[in-house]
């Protein structure tokens, strides 16, 4: 539909997503007993998602199968990821989600920070906030904060007249 757009994956989700699977097939237990073998070999394998994506397949394999535990759970885990993460022709491949960069844009703040910003303008004191936002969308301006918004919301419903 958009030619050139690319999809990127949160951290924050996939790793609920990791975690889910974690927790069905009860292995959280062992994820957060510290010394146990289980719990390190869980917790390295969310450090997947700071590799570049050509090198995730050949480090899950010689890193972690070929280290993997005698634990079927772990197997199963294992083969959760191959079958929905690792491989290049699954759902979200390793492109979507990994990406060798500590940015705070891959993970969920940013677009949260985002949404509480929008979804202050329509929950003030002042009920036409709706009606500034179609104008800075219009004039593709952009309230440097609540405070400034607030100010050019009153200036815009009620502007000074001039003596």
């Amino acid at each position: 539909m958009w030619p050139g757009l690319e999809f990127k994956a949160s951290r924050f989700r996939l790793g609920q997503s990791w975690w889910r699977k974690i927790q069905s097939l009860g292995l959280s237990m062992q994820y957060v007993k510290k010394d146990s073998e289980a719990s390190q070999f869980l917790k390295k394998i969310f450090g997947l998602s700071f590799l570049p994506p050509a090198e995730v397949c050949d480090c899950f394999a010689l890193e972690f199968l070929t280290n993997l535990l005698n634990d079927k759970r772990v197997e199963q885990f294992c083969d959760y990821l191959l079958e929905n993460c690792i491989d290049a022709d699954t759902t979200f491949p390793p492109p979507v989600w990994s990406e060798c960069t500590a940015s705070l844009l891959r993970t969920i703040n940013a677009r949260e920070l985002s949404h509480a910003h929008f979804n202050a303008l329509f929950y003030s004191a002042y009920h036409k906030s709706f009606f500034l936002y179609l104008h800075c969308t219009k004039y593709r301006m952009r309230p440097t904060s609540k405070v400034s918004l607030h100010k050019d919301l009153k200036n815009q419903l009620h502007p000074k007249k001039r003596t």
